[in-house]
């Protein structure tokens, strides 16, 4: 398979979950052969670094790479600003690189997948970056094929390039196309999902700190695709508590083990493209959040909510 990419796993305090993505990870078949770089997020408080010592003594016994580097990083990045760091410093040395976070369940060929894709899309820049997970059920669109792909990126297990991820402008406020005054513009950008713009305006408006809208912004500025597999080698296993997602659930399906991959017949059309939509399809709690927003308390309350969440949960 030639150089295979570096695995680039960003974690922070949770311990059980850190673990059994680990666990998946080492059952992948390439990844005796693969070289594992592991960047562990500062605490925020107290509470946390409990926690974030315990991610850490796992890190540092694991074995199964060809090799094993641990950056720790002694203050509070937050996830957005450690994997746009920790990427661009990779990914400079490496050329490309495959990443995950650390509530994902992945299946032994998840690697295979990745390592392939990369090559094989390598030349293809509309390619802008390739996911590991399909969120969606897709058999009655797409039959016989081993991938599709969308306007849409995802976080959960993906892989990119060097050109593609440093041709990145993660300074929204400047952008090329003035989409926060132009409706025709938002509407284009939400035809995979009316969750994109809104996370957009949050993130100029420095509501949240994600740098998974601004990879997807730009992926739509230069009208690039992602592609997907059709069947999922990716489980998010974090959706519940304190997980830095969004409020969409994974579909609980078994991941595939899937081990040769047919990248020459990939498939687009319109119909995957509304399916996308459906799924990512705000609720009436997201709409509760935007104007909590707008009222200035929106983090207070998510506090607070959370709070209730772990004395129910104890």
């Amino acid at each position: 398979m030639g150089n295979l990419a570096p695995i680039v796993l960003f974690v922070y305090n949770r311990p059980e979950l850190t673990l059994q993505t680990i666990k998946s990870l080492q059952k992948n078949i390439l990844a005796e052969q693969s070289d594992l770089f592991i960047f562990s997020d500062g605490w925020k408080n107290k509470e946390a670094k409990v926690k974030v010592e315990q991610v850490r003594k796992i890190i540092k016994n694991i074995k199964g790479f060809k090799t094993v580097t641990i950056h720790e990083s002694e203050q509070n990045k937050g996830l957005a600003q450690s994997i746009i760091e920790g990427v661009s410093t990779l990914i400079k040395k490496y050329g490309s690189v495959i990443v995950l976070e650390d509530d994902l369940l992945l299946s032994p060929y998840f690697l295979n997948y990745m390592n392939s894709a990369l090559q094989y899309y390598k030349g293809n820049p509309k390619i802008w970056s390739i996911s590991g997970y399909s969120p969606i059920l897709i058999s009655d669109i797409v039959s016989n094929k081993d991938v599709y792909f969308t306007g849409r990126a995802c976080s959960w297990g993906w892989a990119t390039w060097e050109d593609r991820w440093l041709s990145n402008n993660w300074d929204i406020h400047n952008n090329r196309e003035d989409i926060f005054t132009n409706k025709s513009k938002q509407k284009n950008f939400n035809k995979y999902g009316n969750d994109l713009f809104p996370m957009l305006r949050d993130q100029k408006n420095e509501h949240i700190d994600s740098w998974a809208i601004r990879w997807c912004f730009n992926q739509f500025l230069n009208h690039a695709s992602t592609v997907y597999p059709t069947e999922s080698l990716v489980l998010n296993i974090g959706l519940v508590g304190d997980s830095t997602h969004g409020g969409f659930r994974t579909q609980q399906l078994d991941i595939t083990e899937k081990s040769i991959f047919d990248f020459s017949d990939i498939y687009s059309n319109r119909k995957i493209d509304e399916r996308f939509k459906k799924y990512y399809n705000l609720k009436f709690y997201n709409y509760v959040g935007f104007f909590l927003k707008k009222l200035g308390i929106y983090k207070q309350v998510k506090r607070n909510v959370k709070r209730v969440y772990s004395v129910i949960n104890k």
